[in-house]
């Protein structure tokens, strides 16, 4: 039985990295799993996931393109069907990949999509059109796009902080009742501390995640929030939650949304006799 979906339980089935736009808008995770399961069925469904501090996530993404990773694989579905080529075009020759890249021709490239990726990935994209950028005011499409990640996030059931990894855990296993075997700050290490950037490169990192850079300084708020509920209602929360959990119809699906590059495996974190 399915109660985790990821790409350690039940592997890339919507793509590689696939976004909230792949996952849940196009209704993709209900296909996949219909077809795995052979049936279909009502499932309930908790969405997860984890942000991280825009300018630590975005060199720490630039290393690992670095290292030779480019996401080529990777789909973009949306409203039924991939981008362009113009619509998306790449930064690199696929056939060379983009091995050794400097940080400079990373921030130079209009078209990488390590540029505000948080909100991206957590945006609903078929309210701008997707990846059609032509007679739409990119400003007007930011606001657009910044307000339906903010809106995702408030109603994921769960999301946390990467900087707050032990607040992070304590929310999630108090919000499911489940508990990892692990510390997860011990997931938290990161190469992004140890990359050379001159002030002229951090203002261009900047401005290329200005809307992360919103939407994380929202996240945090809202994390403050939801954290101090959990610690002054924290008998009822606990209650509630485990009382959500055996309402469920069918079984648990808990989704993550990579957003970030140095990530920790849930097959190895979640203790097999603390998840039923």
């Amino acid at each position: 039985m399915v109660w985790l979906f990821s790409r350690y339980s039940t592997g890339w089935l919507c793509g590689l990295h696939a976004d909230f736009t792949e996952l849940y808008v196009s209704g993709c995770v209900d296909r996949m799993l219909n077809k795995k399961e052979g049936t279909r069925r009502v499932r309930r469904y908790f969405y997860t996931t984890f942000l991280r501090e825009p300018i630590a996530r975005f060199i720490s993404e630039y290393r690992h393109v670095n290292r030779g990773a480019t996401w080529i694989a990777s789909r973009h579905i949306c409203n039924g069907r991939a981008p362009t080529s113009d619509e998306l075009p790449l930064c690199f020759d696929p056939h060379l990949g983009w091995d050794d890249v400097s940080l400079d021709e990373f921030l130079h490239c209009p078209f990488n999509l390590a540029f505000n990726r948080q909100t991206r990935m957590l945006a609903d994209l078929t309210l701008v059109n997707c990846y059609a950028r032509n007679g739409t005011d990119p400003r007007i499409r930011d606001r657009i796009l910044l307000e339906s990640a903010k809106r995702n996030l408030r109603n994921m059931a769960f999301f946390g902080i990467k900087e707050r990894m032990d607040d992070s855990q304590m929310m999630f296993e108090r919000l499911f009742n489940l508990s990892f075997n692990k510390r997860l700050s011990a997931w938290s290490r990161s190469k992004s501390n140890d990359t050379d950037v001159n002030p002229e490169q951090l203002r261009l990192i900047r401005e290329h995640n200005e809307l992360d850079i919103e939407l994380y300084d929202y996240a945090l708020k809202l994390f403050e929030h939801r954290l101090a509920a959990i610690l002054n209602r924290s008998s009822l929360l606990q209650d509630g939650s485990r009382e959500s959990l055996k309402a469920a119809p069918t079984e648990i699906l808990v989704f993550e949304i990579s957003l970030n590059f140095d990530v920790f495996r849930d097959d190895e974190l979640l203790g097999s006799d603390e998840t039923t």
